[in-house]
């Protein structure tokens, strides 16, 4: 579920590092007392690039022209595994991840992409708010500042055939990621019985041959990676959400002098929570053509919902204590299920 994201960010917009790279320089040129290098899988001309160099530029002229920001757009400095690595050597101080890059530093936030956690977007922003204190927290004893989330999106079923309930998913030939010990977990968990593992890259032509009749995408993703034109039906309930988020270098954010910490900081919730409604603008459009092309959306019966909770209750019991601590499993449940029953504070 979660790589998907980093290739789909990387295929929105056909990728030319040497531009990538080239604004990022540009605004780097002359001399600045202190300098943030940041990574990014997004390339240049995507509406995470815009409001990232927005970011960058009201950190050079709020500080005077004291810190920089320079951004390594478009992979540059490799995918996110290797972003990371760089990231621990102080080749980076910081960037954009999706859970494939946060999940390296921190494990525990693939509880996030857990499926049918989330119903709707309403549900991930209260969660996400009750919780970001202890994720923030989790990072910071990592060594590393949670400066706010993004996301790639909810991933829906799209298929072939008509996908009304779990039963109907189970009994197509279903794809998923190779070589992804915990998604091929929660895949067997679901009682999948046609579970075909290929590369993201090879997806496409096992939808064209047939060797693949139903796969799990966001919205926009889908669209950038042109599968939907072998799907006839989308399954109206999300398996999962995609999360993202900022990260800083603790040890060198701590580093800056207060004044330029704080501008950094501010900068940070000035701008990157604007990339959060653009990206669910972009999943309706996207959702919007599918229509148009002929994709039916199927929607979830109450029966349907009922029995997808119930699974994905064993889901939890089973995988849960195996790969998260159950004080956090527990924690984002109740947030969850307080949202739910309209107890919300």
């Amino acid at each position: 579920m979660k790589k998907i994201l980093i290739c789909l960010i990387i295929l929105l917009i056909p990728v030319n590092l040497v531009l990538a790279q080239g604004k990022s320089l540009r605004q780097a040129q002359g001399e600045a007392e202190y300098v943030v290098k940041l990574s990014a899988i997004a390339p240049e001309g995507t509406s995470w690039s815009d409001i990232g160099h927005q970011f960058a530029d009201y950190v050079f002229e709020k500080s005077g022209g004291r810190l920089k920001v320079i951004w390594y757009l478009g992979g540059a400095m490799g995918d996110e595994p290797a972003a990371v690595r760089k990231l621990r050597l102080g080749q980076l101080q910081g960037g954009v991840f999706t859970v494939v890059g946060m999940a390296k530093i921190l494990p525990e936030i693939r509880i996030l992409i857990m499926p049918y956690l989330f119903k709707n977007y309403d549900e991930v922003d209260y969660v996400l708010g009750k919780m970001t204190p202890v994720f923030s927290q989790m990072f910071d004893e990592k060594g590393y500042k949670l400066f706010g989330w993004v996301e790639v999106g909810l991933a829906y079923f799209f298929s072939k055939k008509p996908i009304l309930t779990l039963g109907d998913i189970r009994e197509t030939k279903v794809w998923n990621w190779a070589g992804d010990s915990l998604e091929t977990e929660i895949i067997e968990a679901m009682g999948y019985k046609n579970i075909i593992q290929l590369e993201l890259f090879d997806v496409l032509m096992g939808l064209q041959t047939g060797l693949i009749e139903t796969f799990f995408c966001p919205y926009y993703a889908c669209l950038a990676l042109q599968w939907y034109q072998y799907a006839n039906y989308i399954n109206g309930v999300p398996l999962a959400y995609t999360p993202g988020g900022i990260l800083v270098n603790k040890k060198f954010y701590d580093s800056l002098p207060r004044d330029l910490r704080d501008i950094f900081t501010e900068a940070s919730y000035k701008y990157f929570p604007k990339l959060i409604p653009m990206i669910r603008q972009d999943h309706e459009k996207a959702l919007e053509g599918f229509i148009k092309h002929g994709i039916k959306v199927i929607e979830p019966t109450p029966e349907t919902e009922k029995q997808n909770e119930i699974e994905a209750q064993e889901i939890y019991k089973r995988l849960g204590e195996k790969h998260f601590p159950q004080w956090l499993l527990t924690g984002v449940m109740n947030a969850r299920n307080m949202f739910r029953a309209g107890v919300t504070e």
